[in-house]
């Protein structure tokens, strides 16, 4: 496979601030993941603040398993952007249509991108565990909602006194409303518009490249 053909799934597709809470956590959680260890410890943690920690752990192993599939059995080499980039690639935004497919029950959608993505023995399986991590990011999106939902909200504090963003598991500078979840799972609850301030990503900034 020439490099040009392998980079395909870099190119920029769309951007994380269009994508609905589901599919933004998932594309951040492949990111993170493909980090490496000390990453992929921040994503359990994630699931088992979200889930409890039985759960929490099955929805990880789902996750890993699913991304090490794709890794090692994938049609060609995976493309990711960096954690922080605010675009999508194609091979991302593949991935997070799988996961939304299967968080909505559309098996048949599910099935077709993971044979798009691995190779045709192993596709009934992604799409299975794709299943399980739809389940997870599902549940703790509707936790996450409730929540937020729940907490009350000051609107006489003036923007200069608000407190200073915090810094969740990953890095990712948050606003205060996300204190109430890990790093990703916060993105899940505070949708595209906050996971866009989050990241510190001005909406009318229409640059993006390929190459993260």
């Amino acid at each position: 496979m020439s490099q040009a053909a392998s980079q395909r799934g870099a190119a920029a597709v769309g951007y994380l601030h269009d994508l609905t809470p589901i599919e933004a956590s998932a594309v951040l959680y492949l990111r993170l993941w493909c980090e490496g260890p000390d990453a992929q410890e921040k994503i359990n943690s994630d699931f088992r603040i979200g889930l409890g920690v039985d759960r929490g752990d099955d929805a990880y192993a789902a996750l890993s398993r699913l991304t090490q599939l794709i890794v090692q059995n994938g049609r060609r080499p995976l493309m990711r952007h960096a954690l922080e980039c605010r675009c999508i690639g194609a091979d991302e935004s593949c991935f997070a249509t799988m996961i939304a497919r299967a968080a909505e029950n559309d098996h048949e959608d599910s099935m077709l991108l993971a044979s798009v993505m691995v190779k045709a023995q192993v596709a009934s399986v992604a799409a299975c565990l794709a299943f399980q991590v739809a389940s997870a990011l599902k549940s703790m999106t509707r936790s996450c909602d409730a929540m937020m939902t729940r907490r009350p909200t000051r609107t006489d504090v003036p923007l200069s006194q608000s407190p200073a963003p915090a810094t969740g598991l990953s890095g990712l500078k948050m606003t205060p409303d996300t204190e109430l979840k890990s790093s990703l799972g916060r993105h899940a609850a505070a949708g595209a518009t906050a996971l866009q301030a989050q990241l510190s990503l001005p909406p009318d900034n229409q640059n993006s490249s390929a190459n993260h």
